[in-house]
């Protein structure tokens, strides 16, 4: 006996899987998945998220110009992408303690990167500059995230808490030696900000799958660089 099978007809249980899958999964409804845009400043758009400091976030990253472009990578304190080798024997910070790096003109008294040394200072101009460490660290606490793909490109939408607004952040891994490492898997993003206890580091925004944190990373390596401005 031939069977007649019901077209554009889903299953009761297979409803429930799909609904549990998105719980699961963490999947937000696609009306949250759009991306804000407040303004543009020096042609370069910013959202902002209503972080109780004020500070606007860039909606690409340097040397990106969609959001879903994963852009440059540099090297901390570095202002050039540099696209070959990144290794601690040229990096301009690694190893270099906070006093050198003040004196030098690479930090200011509080730390962090001088407009000099700021690669999205020197690379937008205007009033864009690298967060500091305080700023990611608001971010962070202000924000409700989940992993996407957009565009074909693997990421992290960032969610307002205050008023909903929202920013991508594509996985686009770290630059070590000569190749990309996790790409498509991380997101690692520089602050302006030196880790004064560690001559080897500075602190990032970091996330993988199941992480999403401040942390301290090598100089030497190449990360995105996410603008911000006041």
């Amino acid at each position: 006996m031939e069977l007649k099978i019901k077209e554009n007809i889903v299953p009761y249980s297979a409803v429930i899987l799909m609904i549990v899958g998105a719980i699961v999964l963490n999947i937000i409804p696609h009306k949250e998945h759009e991306l804000s845009l407040t303004g543009t400043i020096d042609g370069h758009d910013y959202v902002d998220l209503g972080l109780p400091s004020g500070t606007k976030w860039a909606t690409c990253n340097v040397g990106a110009t969609t959001p879903f472009f994963y852009g440059h990578y540099f090297a901390w304190g570095e202002t050039k992408p540099n696209k070959y080798q990144h290794l601690t024997t040229n990096s301009e910070t690694y190893g270099k303690s906070c006093k050198w790096l003040f004196e030098n003109g690479y930090i200011n008294s509080e730390g962090n990167l001088t407009l000099e040394h700021d690669a999205a200072s020197q690379n937008w101009g205007g009033a864009w500059r690298m967060p500091t460490l305080e700023e990611i660290q608001e971010l962070r606490s202000n924000t409700k995230t989940t992993r996407i793909i957009r565009e074909g490109v693997s990421g992290r939408l960032l969610i307002s808490k205050i008023n909903g607004n929202a920013i991508f952040l594509p996985a686009a891994g770290c630059r070590i030696s000569s190749g990309i490492g996790d790409k498509k898997r991380y997101g690692e993003y520089w602050s302006a900000s030196a880790d004064v206890s560690d001559s080897d580091e500075a602190y990032e925004i970091f996330y993988d799958d199941k992480i999403y944190c401040c942390r301290a990373r090598l100089r030497y390596l190449g990360l995105s660089v996410r603008p911000v401005t006041e």
